[in-house]
């Protein structure tokens, strides 16, 4: 099934949200850029991309917003308010949210979307920074089928794969629990190494041993690459640990909505930093 092409605005582009960008400019569609620093922005526009002078502006020269932001009071300052996406959008312009940040508050967006016309997706990413750069992401999406054949294209541009759980929320919780699977098997995959390099054996040594055996996974596979996210990523480790905790605090919450006890999640929000500096440490 072929599309047409959208003009596609893109809010954030720190870490994870300049490659995506990057790869929609790339794939040849309109784009329209912002955020508060003109580093990135300038990268941008290199490859073909519009500046922005405000969100109202992009808002209102785009019928698919991309949004990548870090946290829920970032992705309310970016939408709500005169000033914001919501207030200055066409009416139904697809607003995409790819920050990770529970599904009540995507929840409450769509209600906030639904009041001006919009439609609302929400479309957390999994992959990391690498994939971000190669286009591989896997990205997580809830909310109707239109809304998605909208913006389908730019999303295309950005992965390898499309998951279309259901309603607005279901990308949120799926990402959310994949992070908890994350964060768990971060801490197994440092037991074991610190374990086998006690015992005296070569750390990559165990780690394809793991990679070859019932110990696979994607941690083990990219612990190299975790180790450079962390070195590269503003705030360094504390803010890499300090995100992967937020999206566990996310994942703890829904659970208790659900009355469901999650005891190995909660045991990984604590020491966060020890598998991350043992990552970047090689």
């Amino acid at each position: 099934m072929s599309f047409p092409r959208r003009s596609v605005g893109f809010v954030g582009l720190g870490t994870m949200g300049e490659p995506m960008a990057a790869n929609v400019a790339r794939s040849g569609q309109p784009l329209t850029v912002i955020d508060v620093r003109s580093e990135p922005m300038d990268r941008l526009v290199a490859l073909g991309a519009k500046p922005a002078a405000s969100l109202a502006a992009l808002a209102a020269a785009c019928d698919v917003v991309l949004v990548a932001v870090v946290d829920e009071p970032q992705l309310d300052a970016v939408l709500l308010g005169g000033d914001g996406v919501f207030a200055n959008a066409w009416p139904g312009t697809v607003v995409v949210v790819h920050s990770t940040v529970g599904p009540g508050a995507c929840l409450r967006l769509e209600a906030e979307a639904a009041a001006h016309g919009l439609l609302l997706l929400d479309a957390p990413i999994t992959g990391g920074p690498h994939g971000a750069v190669a286009g591989t992401l896997s990205i997580l999406v809830g909310g109707s089928e239109p809304a998605l054949d909208t913006c389908r294209p730019a999303l295309e541009a950005m992965s390898r794969e499309i998951f279309h759980l259901g309603g607005v929320g279901a990308g949120q919780l799926a990402k959310i629990a994949n992070n908890a699977v994350l964060a768990v098997t971060l801490h197994a995959v440092h037991e074991a190494l610190r374990l086998a390099e006690g015992g005296g054996l070569r750390r990559q040594a165990m780690l394809d041993v793991l990679c070859a055996g019932s110990g696979d996974s994607w941690v083990t596979r990219n612990w190299s690459a975790i180790g450079a996210t962390v070195t590269g990523y503003p705030g360094g480790l504390e803010g890499v640990a300090k995100l992967t905790r937020k999206d566990l605090t996310l994942a703890l919450a829904a659970a208790a909505e659900q009355d469901l006890a999650l005891p190995f999640t909660t045991l990984a929000t604590q020491g966060l930093e020890q598998p991350y500096r043992a990552a970047a440490n090689g």
